[in-house]
């Protein structure tokens, strides 16, 4: 089939899913698929529809698969506020990304800036989609140039309210509070910008760093992205994402970020007592994402989710070595069937933010996929398994942390070898970084989750809450990716062939 007749076709099989298609018909570009008369008539496959961000980021990964070519404003865009910054922020774009030559943006007040941090992340991730990484790397160094510029000019490093919208969000302040107090990240005193808030009483821990405005005199606000890299005193970069995994090896190896308050655990204790589980009784918490939590990333962000009945096997084995399970989540998720041993809390009058922190910090370990609340009971030094984890480059590579990734297929199939899967797609995110490669996931099996929540058990030192975890467990997922995560060496074996390349 001709490019063109594929990407028609490709066009009427997604259509309604915008992104999908312009990522697509943009890979068709950066790989030379089509020409450049083509590419043009294709544009308005692109930008239709595109809000005023996403024209932006569009145009500038046109820029760099194109080599510079620079498309006419009012093609791509109708929109009076577009076509106002279309023709400085192209040029900007180009010598930066294209030429080579590095500057700060056109802008110079906080919304403006707030832009083109948005922008740039965008770009980065439309880039890792088309596997197009030596340009997303130079769009990454071009965000931490502009980033610490704005942010060392200034007396204080504040935090915009992204940090504390969502629960899992807190995380990464707590990363990036963490680091910046031992010196690991050469920055300001940090304050957080107060907002709305998925967990109050997770947000009043972090009350004596926030504030409710912006101060004065400070343009800058840090955006949230698991992408962007910070330059660490040791030297080099690191992603947010590995300075996640840096804090999870302080968290769980002694120095937690929180500790249970006595009010908060007598509280706690009463309430779960009352659900079924008495004090001495050791808590595995689980957490298995689904889409009703949050509507407006449910389509993008459906790789992290999973079916929770794939875990009853592991529930009842649990049960069978002594453990009370306990369900995080909230209301929105379909109710478990019942086994004798789980409590499916988000569905009873315990439900609340305090007890949802409490039971984050009670667990012996937790077992969850890639959402929020899994990483919660880090903060408090709790070891996780993390389960149908995706994307590898965002994996928690700490001593207390464990992770199964779902399996990654051809769309015929066919299993990718781990190599592969490490080298070419360890950043897959959404569901169109997979798919206009050909490429989809399947879940861990009923199987894997129980031997991965049996392998927690076994390793767990009940005396300091740790896990004991020898390296030889996992050698050869640390020889496949330089963050030497703990993937278990029998789940390769299951799922991956040895030796394939």
């Amino acid at each position: 089939m001709l490019p063109l007749d594929f990407l028609r076709q490709f066009i009427i099989q997604h259509a309604g899913d915008d992104r999908m298609i312009a990522r697509r018909i943009l890979l068709a570009i950066y790989r030379g698929e089509v020409t450049h008369e083509e590419s043009l008539g294709l544009l308005k496959f692109v930008f239709r529809l595109a809000h005023f961000v996403t024209v932006f980021e569009y145009l500038a990964v046109f820029l760099i698969a194109t080599g510079g070519r620079l498309p006419d404003g009012g093609t791509i865009t109708n929109a009076p506020r577009s076509q106002a910054l279309f023709t400085p922020f192209a040029v900007w774009l180009k010598q930066c990304l294209v030429d080579g030559e590095l500057s700060m943006p056109p802008v110079n007040e906080t919304q403006g800036m707030v832009f083109v941090s948005t922008m740039l992340d965008g770009v980065e991730a439309h880039l890792l989609s088309l596997r197009a990484k030596d340009e997303a790397l130079r769009v990454a160094e071009l965000r931490r140039m502009i980033d610490e510029i704005w942010r060392n000019g200034a007396p204080q490093w504040v935090l915009s309210s992204t940090f504390s919208s969502n629960i899992g969000h807190f995380a990464y302040a707590a990363t990036l509070l963490t680091l910046q107090n031992t010196g690991y990240i050469a920055a300001p005193p940090i304050i957080m910008l107060k907002g709305h808030t998925r967990n109050r009483y997770l947000q009043g821990e972090f009350e004596r760093h926030m504030i409710d405005a912006m101060p004065p005199g400070i343009t800058y606000a840090e955006m949230i992205s698991a992408r962007k890299r910070y330059s660490v005193t040791s030297g080099g970069t690191a992603t947010m994402s590995e300075l996640v995994s840096e804090t999870a090896r302080r968290w769980t190896g002694g120095t937690p970020f929180l500790e249970m308050d006595p009010d908060l655990s007598r509280r706690g204790n009463s309430v779960l007592s009352d659900l079924g589980a008495g004090v001495d009784d050791p808590v595995a918490t689980i957490h298995v994402r689904e889409e009703g939590y949050n509507a407006n990333v449910s389509s993008t962000m459906r790789l992290r989710d999973a079916h929770f009945e794939t875990y009853g096997v592991a529930i009842r084995r649990l049960v069978e070595a002594g453990f009370k399970v306990v369900r995080l989540g909230d209301p929105s998720m379909k109710p478990a069937s019942p086994i004798d041993g789980l409590i499916d809390y988000p569905f009873t009058t315990a439900k609340s933010d305090w007890m949802d922190i409490y039971l984050a910090g009670r667990c012996a370990f937790h077992i969850g996929t890639s959402s929020g609340m899994s990483f919660i009971p880090l903060l408090f030094g709790r070891p996780v398994l993390f389960t149908n984890f995706p994307t590898l480059a965002q994996m928690v590579c700490a001593p207390s942390v464990v992770t199964l990734p779902k399996v990654l297929q051809t769309e015929v199939g066919e299993t990718v070898p781990f190599e592969t899967y490490c080298r070419d797609h360890a950043d897959i995110l959404e569901a169109s970084d997979a798919i206009i490669h050909g490429l989809v996931f399947t879940e861990n099996t009923p199987e894997d989750i129980a031997q991965g929540a049996a392998m927690m058990v076994e390793h767990l030192d009940r005396d300091t809450g740790r896990m004991v975890l020898p390296d030889a467990l996992f050698s050869r997922a640390r020889s496949a990716l330089p963050t030497h995560p703990q993937i278990p060496n029998w789940f390769l074996e299951r799922h991956y062939s040895a030796g394939s390349v």
